[in-house]
């Protein structure tokens, strides 16, 4: 019989002498472990937090639990608890012994320790465990739970020295470590908010204590309260025609220049600060009004004019009286009289 032969036949008869030891009892172990302690139930639990349960527990049976407890190891946790609750993998209907399964794409385990018969929802593929709950997130906010936060950056400047001269002994120039240096007004303007700025105040002149955001949602809804009532015209215009000037096609044009208005407030607070200007959210805001019908004011530098003129006391100038001169005609007639030879050329 040659070595093979003999190697095959002695393979053969160990394979079938030896007797393989369980991991069972680890399955057993974990969920008495977690039906003692709160914290480990009604939650899913990454693998890493119910290894670490077990292999921390204290073995009240002795010699032979520890003696099984050689073979305690992560990958043998993992099988013993898929073995024994292989059914839960696919299973949330509630008929389980304790114990639910969860596996995601990148091959992670996950552990719902509650009690038999609880239905839990099961978790779709894609979800990143938050607060003890498997919950779907965007790749960016997944990825930002999953990563630990990052240390804030430390500047380094390096000291500059002159040159050693000829002959010398060059030496080592040592970096120096300046901590919590102030940002530069650069930085700072780059992280200032472009409402923030006083471009912006100084272009819609917000009350004290109101952000630029909130005068324009205000101003919208003033602008708006014209066009909800026969006679509200009167609360934008200055003095609220307290003399009576203000003739129909007057408020016809009003009504119009406040949706006018509006509507590059609107345009405003949804473009400005990504690029366009104001002046371009009022050529939008013409540009669409036009379609309506009304041709009184088709340019955008008319709109700017309008909130020009709105800013500073939100309201609209009225009709003003006109000067007439009643007195003016006698006094044409003196001047005849006294100068009757003034031709009508000099007149």
């Amino acid at each position: 019989m040659t070595n093979i032969e003999w190697y095959k036949v002695i393979h053969k008869y160990n394979y079938k002498t030896v007797k393989h030891k369980t991991c069972a009892w680890i399955a057993l172990r974990f969920l008495h472990i977690a039906k003692q302690n709160s914290e480990l139930q009604n939650r899913w639990l990454p693998v890493q937090t119910c290894y670490e349960a077990v292999e921390k527990d204290e073995y009240p049976d002795g010699q032979q639990a520890q003696k099984d407890a050689d073979r305690y190891n992560l990958e043998n946790f993992v099988r013993s608890i898929s073995t024994m609750h292989k059914d839960t993998k696919h299973n949330f209907d509630g008929d389980h012994n304790g114990v639910l399964i969860y596996r995601d794409r990148a091959n992670k385990h996950y552990y719902y320790v509650t009690e038999p018969g609880t239905k839990v929802e099961r978790p779709k593929q894609g979800c990143t465990l938050v607060d003890g709950q498997l919950v779907l997130l965007s790749p960016k906010r997944a990825k930002a739970a999953e990563s630990p936060p990052k240390e804030a950056p430390t500047f380094i400047a390096t000291a500059k020295k002159p040159l050693p001269k000829r002959g010398r002994k060059r030496k080592t120039v040592v970096p120096v470590v300046e901590e919590n240096l102030p940002p530069k007004r650069s930085e700072l303007l780059l992280m200032q908010s472009p409402w923030d700025s006083s471009e912006y105040k100084k272009l819609f002149k917000p009350r004290e204590n109101e952000t630029v955001r909130e005068c324009l949602i205000r101003r919208i809804a003033d602008l708006a309260h014209v066009n909800r009532g026969e006679k509200n015209w009167i609360d934008i215009v200055e003095n609220h025609d307290k003399d009576g000037l203000c003739t129909p096609d007057f408020v016809f044009h009003l009504r119009h220049k406040c949706t006018l208005l509006a509507m590059a407030y609107k345009h405003a607070l949804k473009l400005m600060g990504t690029g366009p200007s104001f002046r371009d959210c009022c050529t939008k805001a013409a540009e669409e009004y036009c379609s309506t019908g009304y041709n009184g004011i088709v340019a955008g530098s008319s709109v700017a004019r309008l909130n020009a003129a709105f800013r500073e006391n939100e309201n609209f100038p009225g009709l003003q009286p006109k000067k007439a001169r009643p007195s003016a005609a006698a006094d044409v007639a003196a001047n005849v009289e006294e100068n009757p030879y003034v031709s009508d050329l000099e007149l």
